[in-house]
This record gives C-alpha cells, sequence and structure tokens, in this order.
C-alpha cells in the first residue's frame, strides 16, 4: 500500500508537523516538532560564544599558602586545594613543592640564621614548548609583606629543580645551583623598593621605583613568548614586563638568547623574612573559533530535538 506523508509547517510557532496516511485513508503516524531560533540557542549555550578568539586564559598554577605551620616542602599544591594543570605534569614537572627552611605551608618566610632559601615548583618544559606559538603568554602573580631583612623575590629559574639553599643571583649557598631569570624583588622594612632583574641571575637589572609605604604587594612577572609580541627565534627570544597593584607597569626586558623556564622560583635574602600568599601562574589554552563551536553546539543541539521528536510521535 503507497502511503501519503503531509508536512505542515508554521513559521510564527516554529512547528512542523507530519502527518502519514495509507492509500485507505487510515491515518498512521503523527509527529510535531519545534525549532528554536538561533538567538534562542545562543542563549541556551553561551559558553560558546564567549569565546573571543582561538585561545582563552586558563589558570595552570594557583596556591593560597593556607596551610598550617609545617615546611612548605614537601607540600602538595592540589592536596592543599590548590590548582596544578596535569599539562604541566604530562611536560615533566611536579605539583609538590621543593623548598628551604625559611619557607613554610602557611606562606610565612622564616628569619633562618643567615641562611638564603628558595622554594620552588618544577614546570617541565611546559613554558619552553610554548615559545614561539600563540600560546606562549603566561603572568605569574604572588602577594607579597616583607618583615624582615633584604627582600623576597618572585620569579622563575633557568633549571627544573635548583638549590633550595641559594637564592635566585646564585652567588652563596651550598649545592647545587639557582639561576633565576625574570625576577623581581620587593626589599624590606625602612626601603621598600621593586627592583627587576630580566637574568639570568643579577644581569639586565631595571631599577626601579621606592613606594614609601609598608602594604603589601600583589606583584606580576609576564611572559611573552608570542610572535605577535615579538619573538623570532633569533634576535628576539621573548620579554618579560613587571607590573606592581599599585604603581602597575614597572619596566620590561627582552630576551636575545634563548633561556629555559624550568620552575616557579621563590627565593629570600641573608636573614629575609615575611609572608607570601596568593601564588598564580595564568597562560592561555586552544579553542574553537566562535564559529565552530557554535556549529557544534548546534549539531548537538539538533541531535538533542531529533530524540524529542520521535518520542512525541504519535501513532
Amino acid at each position: 500500500m503507497a502511503t501519503k506523508v503531509t508536512i505542515t509547517q508554521d513559521q510564527k510557532l516554529g512547528t512542523r508537523k507530519t502527518e502519514a496516511k495509507n492509500s485507505e485513508g487510515i491515518h498512521i503516524m503523527t509527529s510535531i516538532t519545534r525549532s528554536l531560533p538561533v538567538t534562542a540557542v545562543l542563549a541556551l549555550c553561551p559558553h560558546l560564544v564567549a569565546t573571543a578568539g582561538p585561545f582563552v586564559p586558563v589558570t595552570l598554577v594557583e596556591h593560597q599558602f593556607d596551610g598550617g605551620g609545617v615546611p612548605l616542602n614537601g607540600v602538595g599544591v592540589v592536596s592543599e586545594g590548590g590548582i596544578f594543570d596535569a599539562a604541566i605534569t604530562s611536560a615533566g614537572g611536579s605539583g609538590t613543592w621543593a623548598a628551604g627552611s625559611s619557607f613554610l605551608a602557611n606562606g610565612v618566610v622564616e628569619v633562618d640564621g643567615g641562611a638564603q632559601n628558595s622554594a620552588y615548583l618544577n614546570l617541565g618544559s611546559y613554558i619552553n614548548d610554548a615559545k614561539g606559538t600563540a600560546a606562549g603568554l603566561f603572568e605569574l602573580t604572588y602577594t607579597v609583606s616583607p618583615t624582615a631583612g633584604e627582600w623576597i623575590s618572585l620569579g622563575f629559574s633557568v633549571e627544573n629543580t635548583p638549590s633550595t639553599t641559594r637564592n635566585f643571583t646564585n652567588t652563596t649557598g651550598a649545592g647545587g645551583s639557582t639561576t633565576g631569570i625574570a625576577t623581581i624583588i620587593r626589599r624590606e622594612v625602612g626601603d621598600w623598593d621593586l627592583d627587576m632583574i630580566g637574568g639570568p641571575t643579577n644581569s639586565n637589572r631595571v631599577d626601579g621605583p621606592e613606594p614609601t609605604d609598608p602594604v603589601d604587594r600583589t606583584l606580576s612577572v609576564t611572559l611573552d613568548f608570542t610572535p605577535a609580541g615579538g619573538w623570532n627565534g633569533t634576535t628576539n627570544w621573548g620579554t618579560v614586563t613587571w607590573s606592581d597593584s599599585v604603581l602597575d607597569d614597572l619596566g620590561s626586558h627582552t630576551y636575545t638568547d634563548d633561556y629555559s623556564f624550568g620552575a616557579i622560583l621563590i627565593t629570600e635574602a641573608n636573614v629575609s623574612g615575611g609572608t607570601i600568599s596568593n601564588l598564580s601562574l595564568t597562560g592561555l589554552i586552544a579553542v574553537p573559533e566562535p564559529s565552530t563551536a557554535i556549529l557544534a553546539g548546534l549539531g548537538l543541539l539538533g541531535v538533542t530535538f531529533r530524540k524529542i521528536a520521535r518520542s512525541m510521535a504519535l501513532p
């Protein structure tokens, strides 16, 4: 028997009615489906259109230093409620702190009898692998308040596993080496200087301002290894820019040689003390172009509505 199918669309209601009858006019099936305008689809899936380009910022590392007054050495970032991206681990990094005796899990930097100490998180090859790509943009940030001694520093080390008994200058201390790079230091009580050192170690210094206020400062180190930022792999191997939460931009340095960025590094000078908190490393991850994401979302919604239509079919 031949089957007659009639399709009726109502543009105003956004519905489509499908009826089927056999050659004797006996009803076989009725199906009603409703389509959604594109604006409604986008309202249902705002995350598909929130992206302005092929990369979005993501927190790769985050640690608040809100543990107890135990040594920081051996403390896991994730076990303390922080973030350590699995991609860094895959690149050979480690989310477990290695630290000298001055550093405690609650963010306190103790005065340690004249010893110079450092604390670090191994980043493996994660940053180095991003050089020369659109994802080669990173920002390292923490809040610091020195209370005694000379200074506390934030930056990176050339080594993946620097010595924890040396500071970023690598001039004193026993065993190993600590080659600081892209470093910013906040000096002690009574001075409060902010100084930037491109590195390696104590080279390529940028003399900073001398703020007189003893408030906590949130300091940032931004690395730009993107072609758009000037990286060309010959005369320009990336740029570091430093900034302060109060004074904004503090200066920059462009590298003319290729240096490794192997670990997040926090160090202190002789008999220095204070507190650190709110450490984060932000990077970029690739995402689909907005048009691609929208089409993918529409496709998924189409599959969903087809399933609903089948369930609404009437015998």
